[in-house]
């Protein structure tokens, strides 16, 4: 429904990894470019108090899948997109700007009358940060440590 009004369909709230999270289908693209395609997004959408602090960051991987209308995978052909570790805040979303073009969508089995469905697979991963720690030996008392090893091997 990209088209003049922009429109997407939304749908109900759902929990993953104690998180709130929605789906976002553009049903003719979320922008002019991406027109004649399925868009599908994933949101974040948590109450949180203060959305742009750093701890209310969330990561995580999505993975968006056609699938039966009974919720089953489809074995061969399917159809699969997949995002990696992407930054989260409130109100923010990732996804699939060109998830499946309109065409192949309407010659696919996912569509039943004017209907599809989409699995969402939602990971939430941990950011670990790492630091380096400098040798705090100072320089001299290795240079002499060399200097032994040298002699001892020289013998």
């Amino acid at each position: 429904m990209h088209g003049s009004d922009g429109g997407y369909l939304e749908s109900a709230v759902f929990m993953a990894a104690g998180h709130a999270w929605r789906v976002c289908c553009y049903l003719n693209g979320a922008r002019p470019q991406d027109a004649g395609f399925v868009s599908v997004f994933l949101r974040r959408d948590d109450d949180d108090a203060d959305a742009d602090a750093d701890e209310n960051v969330v990561h995580a991987e999505y993975e968006f899948a056609l699938v039966h209308h009974q919720g089953t995978l489809v074995k061969w052909p399917s159809h699969c997109e997949r995002g990696t570790a992407s930054a989260f805040d409130k109100g923010n979303s990732w996804g699939c700007p060109r998830f499946i073009s309109k065409e192949d969508l309407k010659r696919s089995r996912f569509l039943k009358g004017d209907c599809f469905a989409v699995r969402c697979k939602v990971i939430v991963v941990q950011v670990q940060e790492w630091t380096v720690q400098e040798d705090a030996r100072p320089a001299e008392t290795e240079t002499t440590a060399w200097k032994a090893l040298l002699s001892y091997v020289v013998r």
